[in-house]
């Protein structure tokens, strides 16, 4: 299903058709439009991205980063975007066998509203 299919999805407006170009241009303006088109691409897949919901089966694993009591720390893929990015995966075993679930939550809601280009 493409944007233009979804009339109620915020990104409808930006389908390529929508643009009107003229019919005969300069080899110049055919790399710009070659362009302009590659940035388009790029900005819509980033907006999909973000707008939907991300499971673990939107990520390649690719290492181990490190290791501790409580779990690991993973360098992953994004397969859609192509991004790199550290996934922090916990041992709810070994959180609860240690008494940390308070302070495994607090973390979390401290970095969901933290506002960093570091953290996603």
């Amino acid at each position: 299903m493409t944007l233009a299919e979804e009339t109620d999805h915020p990104l409808a407006c930006l389908e390529p058709q929508s643009v009107q170009l003229p019919e005969r241009m300069s080899s110049f303006q055919e790399e710009e439009k070659k362009t302009l088109e590659r940035t388009f691409e790029h900005v819509v897949s980033e907006l999909q991205a973000r707008t939907s919901k991300t499971s673990i089966k939107d990520f390649s694993t690719l290492k181990l980063l490190g290791e501790g009591t409580y779990g690991k720390v993973l360098l992953v893929l994004h397969k859609k975007t192509g991004k790199y990015y550290a996934m922090k995966v916990l041992k709810k075993k070994n959180i609860r066998k240690f008494g940390q679930v308070g302070h495994t939550l607090s973390e979390r809601r401290i970095l969901e509203r933290t506002q960093h280009p570091f953290i996603v």
